[in-house]
């Protein structure tokens, strides 16, 4: 568990105090967040009311699941404003003007698969392009420029200052800076209904409600946000990425009909173990409390549902124009798999991209090998156990159990 400094250990410690105050600065009730919201966006209408219940789910779980310090209270509740902030300014925007871009004309390069096996890498390798547009962090986590100054990219600098402060090891996990391009599930939180929020606290039981719901909505946001990104710079192509997709595929293709969709493929033993020690480290920045085997199991679950309904999905499609890339063919050859998935979406490798790959892979500040340790045990699991959990998606790719 992160010992952390004395400073944040003190504030923690003020959090039953400063919650007897009648202050908003902790409350996560959500006629509270609402009113904040409103204040801060100097807007009221939310349009349907629809999130109303997965805050509430939200918001209830993390009462009575998350066992939240101080500053966890604090980052939640920021992400969750966050969001109603985004669903604000959706609103006030859907009034005031139409999405000038054309919905057909939209054909962005699309990565999912499990967390952990290879996105991040080919992400950043594909946003490289010449004419491609990989959305930066701050773009992500606040998509919508507000209303007076455009304080998102400084509010991102510093949101990841702190993230550092109270987990210092994730950027060793996952390196993220605000202009880095940076996964796309973040579009899906103005919906209320996005994994997101299971990232930033341990938030039980809305992660067992999120698994049930029909999330057509959020996609529906997430496909006029993008609308929104290609109006603004019409003549980029954009590079997305999002494990998260690898649940909805079905969703995906139905908001982006003409995107290229990539997934990438690894030994589900080394994706759920390096998912759950992240997550570990990322949850630790806001409760003392990481329940490991509760988090192991619930990964588990969440990610074999995920490969299953994959799998389905695809199955399902008359024509599979998904291009399937496996980890260790990312890592032993990067320019060749890079340059393959080009082909089939299009584009040509150009001589510019390629020297930014060489120079991107020369200079890539990525931890070094052995870095990052995690083992089944870590989280009371069994290696056999995790491979049984994504037998169909094993026997779909028997590739990766060669490898194991």
């Amino acid at each position: 568990m992160v010992r952390h400094p004395l400073p944040v250990r003190l504030f923690n410690g003020a959090g039953p105090a400063l919650r007897r105050l009648p202050l908003d600065l902790l409350s996560l009730s959500p006629d509270r967040l609402i009113a904040t919201a409103v204040r801060r966006a100097a807007l009221d209408d939310f349009g349907p009311a629809d999130f109303e219940t997965g805050l509430a789910v939200l918001t209830r779980s993390a009462e009575r699941d998350a066992r939240l310090t101080t500053i966890g209270r604090l980052a939640l509740r920021q992400h969750i404003l966050s969001a109603l902030n985004t669903l604000l300014l959706e609103e006030d925007h859907r009034r005031r003007r139409a999405v000038e871009a054309d919905q057909a004309e939209i054909r962005p390069l699309v990565i999912m698969g499990l967390p952990r096996s290879g996105t991040t890498l080919l992400h950043r390798l594909l946003a490289l392009m010449p004419g491609a547009r990989g959305l930066a962090y701050w773009e992500v986590r606040n998509p919508i420029r507000p209303r007076g100054r455009d304080r998102r990219r400084q509010q991102a600098r510093r949101q990841l200052a702190l993230l550092d402060l109270l987990a210092p090891g994730f950027q060793a996990m996952h390196r993220v800076a605000a202009d880095d391009p940076e996964e796309c599930w973040f579009l899906l939180d103005s919906s209320m209904t996005s994994a997101a929020f299971w990232l930033t606290a341990p938030v039980y039981g809305y992660l067992d409600w999120f698994l049930e719901q029909d999330q057509s909505a959020g996609y529906a946001r997430y496909r006029d946000h993008l609308l929104r990104f290609s109006a603004e710079r019409a003549a980029e192509r954009l590079v997305l990425k999002a494990p998260i997709h690898t649940l909805n595929p079905g969703l995906l293709r139905q908001a982006l009909p003409r995107a290229t969709i990539i997934q990438t493929h690894r030994d589900p033993v080394a994706c759920v173990n390096s998912a759950n020690s992240l997550m570990r480290e990322m949850q630790g920045a806001v409760t003392d409390h990481v329940d490991r085997p509760r988090l192991g199991r619930a990964n588990l679950d969440l990610l074999s549902r995920a490969t299953a309904r994959c799998m389905a999905d695809r199955s399902g499609w008359r024509d599979d124009p998904v291009i399937d890339v496996h980890y260790d063919d990312l890592v032993a050859d990067p320019l060749r798999v890079v340059g393959e998935i080009l082909t089939r979406s299009g584009e040509a490798f150009s001589a510019e991209h390629e020297r930014r790959v060489r120079r991107y892979l020369l200079n890539d500040p990525a931890s070094p090998p052995g870095s990052h340790r995690y083992r089944s045990s870590d989280f009371d699991l069994r290696d056999d156990e995790i491979r049984q959990a994504f037998t169909g998606y094993l026997e779909q790719f028997p590739r990766l159990v060669e490898r194991i």
